[in-house]
């Protein structure tokens, strides 16, 4: 599979036009594409909206822009013969989301996923709703999820994508504040934990040492790709069904990394509260009694 990732430029006016102009942009990048050169495309997060902060000025561009960028997002995956994924401010009924949308090589949607951890911002000012749950869908043989920028702080997600059999993770993002040096520790840690690609797709912001940095990362939790800080595309070519393949210890025979991890997968130890009852705390070093923290037992 040869995966494309957009890293397109940041509007930092924040205007309408800095928006079109954004948008443009990439409608350029994807105008410019060649049959058969990419299997999968990831846009960034707000991919309709980029770099408004205005809730009703988001709406009524997602609403006008947004749309037509969509339709042509979809007829895009159609000419290229590829699928296309992006995050983008959906209306669904009287409330809206922040939806990734996968587009098939038919222009059809394959797969979608509504961000489960909503930011301040988007849950109090933006008036988002969350998803319901950690999405993975088939696709062409692979197994699929997502985790939509502040969702990829969280490993637990991570964790549930893992128990799915996730083969790829797309990772539209904002993240215009994070570190470089972060954004790629992240990448490559929820790789290694879900034991699956992650492709991220972010801006650039115009700094060497602060936003940018979409990228693709392997199950080992190697970098395979670093876009850098400045725009432009990052294409990368590899097999998203091959696992991490280690000794399950020193001088024992390899085994699929996730299949360890689950067999020695003690999660009733893991909270000091779980569905919602308190567990006894240590005040020592003194083992706690497995059968009181694992209701399995």
């Amino acid at each position: 599979m040869i995966l494309l990732v957009f890293q397109p430029p940041y509007p930092k006016e924040g205007t309408v036009a800095a928006a079109e102009s954004c948008l443009g942009w990439m409608q350029n990048e994807l105008d410019a594409l060649r049959p058969g050169e990419q299997d999968l495309i990831l846009l960034p997060e707000y991919a309709t909206a980029p770099g408004l902060a205005d809730r009703e000025q988001i709406r009524a561009f997602a609403l006008r822009c947004g749309q037509v960028f969509l339709q042509r997002a979809a007829a895009t995956a159609v000419r290229l013969n590829c699928a296309l994924a992006l995050a983008a401010p959906i209306a669904s009924g009287r409330r809206w989301f922040n939806r990734t949308i996968v587009y098939g090589p038919e222009g059809q949607t394959v797969g979608q996923y509504d961000k489960i951890h909503l930011t301040e911002v988007e849950r109090d000012e933006l008036e988002l709703s969350p998803g319901h749950g950690a999405t993975v869908g088939a696709y062409k043989g692979l197994r699929i999820g997502f985790a939509t920028c502040f969702d990829q702080y969280f490993p637990e997600h991570f964790e549930v994508l893992a128990a799915q059999r996730v083969d790829l993770i797309l990772c539209p993002s904002y993240q215009r504040s994070e570190t470089a040096a972060r954004i790629r520790l992240i990448g490559q840690a929820r790789a290694l934990d879900a034991g699956a690609y992650v492709a991220r797709s972010s801006y650039s912001m115009g700094r060497q040492d602060v936003g940018g940095r979409s990228l693709i990362a392997s199950p080992e939790g190697e970098l395979l790709g670093d876009a850098g800080p400045a725009p432009g595309l990052l294409r990368v070519e590899l097999d998203p069904r091959r696992k991490f393949i280690k000794p399950a210890s020193h001088g024992r025979a390899p085994v699929e990394h996730r299949a360890l991890i689950e067999a020695h997968r003690r999660p009733y130890t893991y909270r000091s509260v779980i569905h919602g009852k308190p567990q006894p705390m240590m005040d020592s070093w003194a083992p706690l009694d497995a059968a009181a923290a694992d209701p399995e037992i």
